[in-house]
């Protein structure tokens, strides 16, 4: 009996919107996972403020759901990223002029130093080398032409970098050019591989941490975030890396919203005009309680 029962399951069509090939790992969404997506997404837009005076939009994650997603997403909350970035243009060409002829100033000192320093210790050699062939020591006038020849090698590298433009470091991220705006749905997890710091809104309860701004591991500036962390259970983790955690909720609807996270990088006063601006009981109604 429990055979032929099997054998009707295997017959019975697959329900509608779920249908998929064979080998094929994704699935067309239900009409609720449908609905979840544009609700989600439009809400975020909407809840966020318009970007700075005279900046430009650079970046925005399209407001349209998915054709496809993961045959079992089912399983687990479905997960809904946004961003949007905005750039000031004018700034950000001004400020790359600037970092470049600030780089070209420390370049050609620190060339200009070594070279100094090279053709000093040349002349130097070239004083011992007359000294040992006057004195007709052999052994001490083959290893000064060993130095010498060395040395005029690396004065010419020097010359050949000074003259290529190609090797002079260019400047990879300049300051307050950009804002940035990240919101992450069903996210349980998020690693913090950069320093920060417990920080606050007056007018919400969540925990706030703040990414200090600095030079990364590379010598680039980065600048600074905070992030806003929605949702019951929220906790620090130690650890390498340390992180925020909260636990997945389980046997829940997966078309629904459980945890927000929003991380806001740019200017730290821009970072915090742009906070204070959000709609942030709109994000919270899409909690689901």
């Amino acid at each position: 009996m429990r055979f032929v029962s099997l054998m009707l399951l295997l017959l019975l069509p697959a329900a509608p919107g779920l249908s998929r090939c064979p080998g094929d790992d994704t699935r067309p969404l239900t009409a609720r996972e449908h609905e979840f997506f544009i609700r989600v997404l439009s809400t975020i837009a909407k809840a966020l403020p318009p970007g700075p005076m005279t900046w430009l939009k650079e970046e925005e994650t399209p407001l349209i759901p998915p054709e496809r997603i993961a045959a079992n997403a089912g399983w687990h909350p479905l997960q809904v990223h946004y961003g949007i970035t905005w750039a000031n243009a004018q700034r950000k060409k001004l400020a790359e002029m600037d970092e470049k002829r600030t780089l070209r100033s420390l370049g050609k000192s620190e060339e200009e130093r070594a070279r100094a320093e090279a053709q000093k210790k040349l002349d130097q050699l070239l004083n011992e080398k007359e000294e040992a062939d006057k004195g007709h020591d052999l052994t001490a006038a083959q290893v000064l032409d060993r130095e010498i020849t060395n040395l005029m090698v690396e004065i010419h590298r020097i010359k050949d970098f000074e003259q290529d433009p190609q090797q002079r470091e260019e400047p990879q991220d300049l300051r307050d050019t950009r804002l940035q705006i990240n919101v992450d749905v069903n996210v349980f997890s998020m690693p913090l591989a950069r320093p920060v710091r417990p920080d606050s809104l007056a007018t919400l309860t969540a925990p706030v941490l703040r990414e200090l701004e600095g030079f990364d591991s590379d010598g680039r500036w980065r600048e600074g975030a905070i992030l806003v962390f929605l949702g019951q259970g929220w906790r620090r983790v130690e650890g390498m890396p340390a992180g925020m955690q909260m636990l997945e909720p389980v046997g829940l609807p997966s078309a629904d919203a459980y945890a927000l996270v929003v991380r806001v990088q740019g200017e730290i006063g821009r970072v915090r005009s742009c906070l204070h601006a959000i709609d942030w009981l709109a994000l919270q109604r899409l909690i689901f309680m």
